[in-house]
């Protein structure tokens, strides 16, 4: 009984820890897209796109920072690491994937 208690208490505390970082990247995608669309050689304005560009450039430097800060993460000895682990992964590879868009958009190689 005790143990179960301890792992659903591990499992509060890591969802804690993870949680701001799945709301940052669901962020990060919604506005990739909208800068995705901003930024499409066809628009119109060519001042929407050039701030989409810029935003993408100083959304690049903020997925870096949280990459970094995902990896600081320190989970309680208890916890599970097979799930710990299979969490990060997802995550990491999210970030990847929102880095590859907004180095698309922001029209560099980074």
């Amino acid at each position: 009984m005790a143990t179960a208690k301890i792992d659903a208490h591990n499992a509060r505390v890591r969802d804690a820890l993870i949680l701001p970082f799945k709301r940052k990247i669901a962020s990060l995608n919604i506005r990739a897209d909208i800068w995705k669309n901003d930024a499409k050689p066809t628009a119109k304005n060519a001042e929407a796109r050039n701030e989409a560009q810029a935003r993408a450039r100083a959304a690049l430097t903020e997925v870096d920072t949280q990459v970094a800060d995902l990896a600081d993460i320190k989970f309680p000895a208890d916890t599970k690491t097979s799930i710990v682990q299979a969490e990060m992964e997802k995550m990491k590879a999210s970030y990847a994937d929102i880095r590859k868009v907004l180095v698309e958009i922001a029209g560099k190689a980074a």
